[in-house]
């Protein structure tokens, strides 16, 4: 495959390129921008992404509420899944394993599965949207960590969920997408909204590291810090990404979102 990455991480693509490289059935109407880690990028039929609008006029309204849920089951039959699981986000710390037939809606913030073209996707705006695969039982999962789920103990229940599954942690490999950066991530109330545990890593401005947080906590979990991957972006300062945040300040009440989007198509 031809070689898409420019930094070390990842890098922006455009959507209707990719598509070209994953797809039989032709490429995509480009209406938005992809982003793939590399550090998937030997797990084959593994269809992974964050996306979000591109430049181009109206690309915002599929993001928006009344046509989100569309955009991603349309792409996600372009991309080549029967079907995408989208579960209704609650900022708590359930994660569900899917075994049998994709369910009817559910109420959760990850989702595990090994199920073939089946995809899983998060809506997300200043949250961690966070992919997670065993590249040795196939076994993945999309995970959806706002700060509640963070100091919650989300990412300790979903590799816990892996483990139920017969993953050895030291066959995870994960990458966090872009998400809040820690300049962004401040806490006004941080006495009453983040455990005492954690008190002793706050910053200036009352600002908290979240992205490293959760490196600190999958470490701990048993994970190689050399498949961890975690995206550099802050959604509130790139204007590329919907960000809470940034519409919060400047007085809006942001209805779109960005989402993430993983399966295997075999």
């Amino acid at each position: 495959m031809k070689n898409l990455y420019r930094c070390s991480y990842f890098t922006v693509v455009n959507f209707f390129e990719q598509a070209i490289l994953k797809r039989k059935k032709g490429p995509s109407i480009n209406q938005f921008i992809q982003i793939t880690p590399p550090i998937f990028s030997s797990v084959e039929h593994l269809i992974i992404g964050v996306f979000h609008p591109s430049c181009e006029e109206n690309s915002c309204e599929l993001f928006s509420p009344t046509n989100l849920r569309k955009t991603i089951e349309k792409e996600g039959k372009n991309l080549g899944f029967e079907t995408v699981i989208i579960p209704s986000l609650t900022h708590s710390t359930h994660v569900e394993i899917i075994d049998d037939h994709p369910p009817g809606p559910m109420n959760a913030d990850g989702i595990i599965t090994t199920k073939k073209r089946v995809g899983i996707a998060i809506t997300h705006a200043d949250c961690q949207a966070t992919f997670i695969v065993d590249t040795r039982l196939k076994t993945f999962g999309l995970i959806h960590a706002g700060w509640r789920g963070l100091f919650g103990g989300i990412y300790q229940n979903a590799i816990a969920k892996f483990i139920d599954k017969g993953s050895n942690p030291v066959d995870l490999a994960l990458f966090i997408g872009p998400s809040l950066g820690v300049e962004a991530s401040f806490f006004d109330h941080y006495l009453k909204e983040i455990p005492p545990k954690y008190h002793h890593l706050i910053q200036k401005n009352n600002t908290f590291d979240l992205k490293k947080i959760a490196l600190s906590q999958f470490i701990e979990a048993g994970i190689d810090p050399k498949k961890i991957e975690i995206s550099s972006i802050c959604t509130f300062d790139d204007t590329r990404f919907f960000s809470f945040r940034r519409s919060k300040k400047a007085g809006h009440n942001l209805q779109e979102r960005n989402f993430s989007l993983i399966g295997f198509i075999h």
